[in-house]
């Protein structure tokens, strides 16, 4: 079953969120800072797959869906990433998150995937 958790951070004026999804599923997490901002670290875990592949799928919007993804991560399996951007990748409508076990989405992750989110 998916878990998801946002914690705010204040830091001088600058409102960060680390968003953590476990367990992470195809129907993913919508909006997760209830508003628009930027992708600055992900770090997906795939090391309990079951021995297959599995995608980390990211919108700029508000529904999880089949329709190409903004950013599509893919892992193998066993594998942990660490994903870094130095400006940011902007979401201007909402930062919206899935895992599949497809590129394109629509299909549970084989086995258990997690991932952690930097944003703002």
């Amino acid at each position: 079953m998916p878990t998801y958790k946002v914690s705010p951070f204040v830091n001088a004026g600058f409102q960060n969120y680390l968003f953590t999804a476990a367990d992470i599923d195809e129907a993913g997490k919508v909006d997760i800072t209830g508003t628009t901002g930027s992708v600055y670290t992900v770090n997906m875990d795939n090391s309990a797959s079951g021995g297959a592949a599995n995608w980390l799928l990211i919108w700029d919007g508000t529904a999880a869906t089949t329709s190409e993804a903004d950013i599509v991560v893919p892992t193998t399996h066993a594998q942990r990433l660490i994903m870094w951007v130095d400006k940011g990748i902007t979401c201007n409508t909402a930062i919206t998150v899935a895992g599949s076990s497809v590129a394109q989405g629509g299909a549970n992750p084989s086995g258990t995937m997690g991932a952690t989110l930097f944003t703002d």
